[in-house]
C-alpha cells in the first residue's frame, strides 16, 4: 500500500501508546493535521447504505488479481509492512458474495450489514497500518480495503515467501489450538497479533481451515451461518477460529491463489 512513513508515524501516535489512546485525547498538532491532509490520509467517516457498500464491493472486485494480492502478503513477510496483506482476503470474500440488497430493520443475514453504516475510515486504517487489520470479515472493512486499493500499485510478482512458509507448515505434527499455532510461528516477523492477524487472512482465503468451516475462497459464506467455537472468549476471526494445526494445509487453495 503506497503509505508514506511519516503518515504511519502520526495515525499510529493518534490512537495507540501502550494500549489503545481514549479517544478525548486523540488530537493531532497542526503540522501532523497537515501532513495527512496533503497525503489524504484524513479519511473522515463515511455513511453509506447497505445497497451501495455492496455494490461497491462487488464492482471494485471485478478483475482483480488474486496473484497480485498474494503476491503482495508473500512480500510483507519480509518487510513487515502489514497493510499489504488483507488485500487478499477482502477480494476472496467479495468475489463470491452475491449482489444483494437489504432495507429491513435488524443485520442483513447475507453479509451482516445493517441498511445504514456509518463507517470510520481513520481507526480502520489505524487497526491496518498497526496489524495488518483486525474486522477482517465484516464488510465495512471488505469495502473499506477495497476502496484503498485504487491507491496501490498492484504488480505480478512472485509468492515463493508465502509458498514456502505456507508449505513448512505441512511439515509440523503437532495439533495446536489456533491461537497457540499462531504464537509458534516465530519464523514470522512481527508481534503476536500481527501473526494472529496473518493466520486469520489464511483462514479467509482456506488456507488454514477446519473440513466444516472451510473459508470464502470457493464460496461466500453467509453472516448467520457463521457458528462460533463454545469458547468463553474468542478474539479471532472466523474461520480461523476453528483451526487446528493437526488439520494441516489446503495446498488446492494456495495453489488457486498464487497460480489464478
Amino acid at each position: 500500500m503506497d503509505i508514506d512513513s511519516k503518515s504511519i508515524k502520526i495515525i499510529k501516535a493518534k490512537y495507540w501508546k501502550n494500549g489503545w489512546i481514549d479517544s478525548s485525547k486523540r488530537n493531532l498538532s497542526d503540522s501532523d493535521a497537515e501532513h495527512l491532509s496533503i497525503h489524504h490520509w484524513n479519511l473522515g467517516s463515511a455513511k453509506l447504505s447497505h445497497d451501495q457498500i455492496i455494490g461497491d464491493v462487488v464492482s471494485k472486485s471485478r478483475n482483480v488479481s488474486l496473484k497480485e494480492c498474494a503476491a503482495l502478503l508473500s512480500q510483507s513477510l519480509s518487510t513487515r509492512k502489514v497493510q499489504d496483506r488483507s488485500f487478499i482476503s477482502s477480494v476472496a470474500q467479495a468475489v463470491n458474495m452475491p449482489n444483494h440488497s437489504h432495507t429491513e430493520n435488524g443485520p442483513c443475514p447475507i453479509c451482516g450489514l445493517y441498511k445504514e453504516s456509518e463507517i470510520d475510515q481513520d481507526v480502520l486504517l489505524f487497526e491496518k497500518l498497526m496489524w495488518g487489520g483486525v474486522r477482517l470479515t465484516q464488510i465495512e472493512y471488505v469495502w473499506f480495503d477495497l476502496k484503498l486499493m485504487n491507491r496501490n500499485n498492484l504488480q505480478e510478482a512472485n509468492c515463493e515467501d508465502l509458498i514456502h512458509l505456507v508449505m513448512d507448515f505441512e511439515k509440523r505434527n503437532d495439533k495446536l489450538s489456533a491461537s497457540k499455532f499462531a504464537a509458534s510461528l516465530k519464523e514470522v516477523k512481527g508481534n503476536k497479533s500481527e501473526r494472529e492477524i496473518l493466520c486469520s487472512i489464511l483462514g479467509v482465503c482456506s488456507i488454514l481451515q477446519h473440513p466444516e468451516h472451510t473459508g470464502f475462497l470457493m464460496q461466500y459464506w453467509p453472516a448467520n451461518e457463521r457458528q462460533l467455537p463454545n469458547q468463553h472468549f474468542i478474539d479471532l476471526a472466523w474461520p480461523y477460529c476453528w483451526y487446528n494445526s493437526s488439520f494441516g494445509i489446503n495446498k488446492n487453495a494456495l495453489e488457486t491463489l498464487t497460480n489464478k
